[in-house]
């Protein structure tokens, strides 16, 4: 009899030890990540700045948005220059597209950067649906020249 109990205690001592059970710390609710976009009509952006040796600046701003949901969107950007403890922007560094599409891609090129400085792009894409829309600024990281 001493046997059999000891048997069933150690199996439960086994099943406890590698069994694996749901344990949470916030009243029963899981754990799990909560997956929802920020914006209602912009699912992503992208906003990149590279200079080359030469002093040519590469700027790339690209939004997407939900297809059937956003009508079009548009982009502005502002390429930056970090001078005297603030940013402004470059003269000739900005530009704007239209595009009647749930998602649009601007790239522009411009010369002639002044070097020793730090640049940046600041990007502001709009998204629409119908007559609402909204806006999203964002940044490039911070680029050395």
């Amino acid at each position: 009899m001493f046997k059999k109990i000891a048997a069933i205690v150690l199996c439960m001592v086994a099943f406890f030890t590698f069994a694996s059970f749901p344990v949470s710390a916030n009243g029963g609710e899981s754990n799990e990540p909560e997956i929802a976009s920020k914006w209602s009509y912009v699912l992503t952006t992208n906003t990149n700045l590279s200079i080359s040796s030469s002093g040519t600046a590469t700027c790339t701003g690209k939004i997407t948005g939900y297809s059937g949901t956003t009508t079009k969107v548009e982009i502005y950007l502002y390429l930056q220059q970090y001078k005297n403890g603030a940013w402004s922007t470059v003269s000739g560094g900005s530009w704007y597209q239209l595009f009647n599409s749930h998602k649009g891609t601007l790239q522009k090129t411009k010369s002639g950067l002044a070097s020793g400085y730090q640049y940046r792009l600041k990007a502001s894409y709009y998204a629409w649906s119908g007559s609402n829309s909204e806006n999203v600024v964002a940044y490039s990281s911070t680029v050395n020249y």
